[in-house]
């Protein structure tokens, strides 16, 4: 997966460039300080947070799969520092299944004393 991953990142990143660079949206401001290319403003102080380049700077959000990529990538290095935690991660769509366990449960009993109180009748 890590390969995909990589080629994943380059056509995203080419794209990005892309749409920069070229297109009606090449020249707009907004667009570039949402990628972090950001503009010198004139007109503002240069003094204050305003101006720092890190309040204009898009963070992308954290999720799991992002997590987990930045896991594997360590383990390709120089060995995993968590590698209990990459496993717990590669089976959380099964953990997430657990919570579901007491309605299967429930289900499960009233099921047999239904079909039980049905058979002897």
């Amino acid at each position: 997966a890590q390969p995909f991953f990589q080629e994943l990142e380059q056509s995203l990143n080419s794209a990005k460039e892309q749409r920069m660079n070229e297109g009606p949206h090449a020249s707009s401001l907004l667009l570039k300080i949402v990628y972090g290319q950001t503009p010198p403003f004139q007109d503002l102080p240069q003094q204050g947070l305003i101006n720092q380049p890190c309040m204009w700077r898009f963070e992308p959000k954290m999720t799991v799969q992002t997590l987990m990529h930045f896991l594997q990538q360590e383990d390709k290095g120089t060995g995993n520092p968590y590698p209990i935690l990459l496993e717990l991660l590669s089976k959380l769509e099964n953990i997430q299944h657990v919570q579901h366990l007491p309605d299967i449960f429930r289900l499960q009993n009233a099921l047999i004393h239904f079909f039980q109180n049905s058979h002897k009748g």
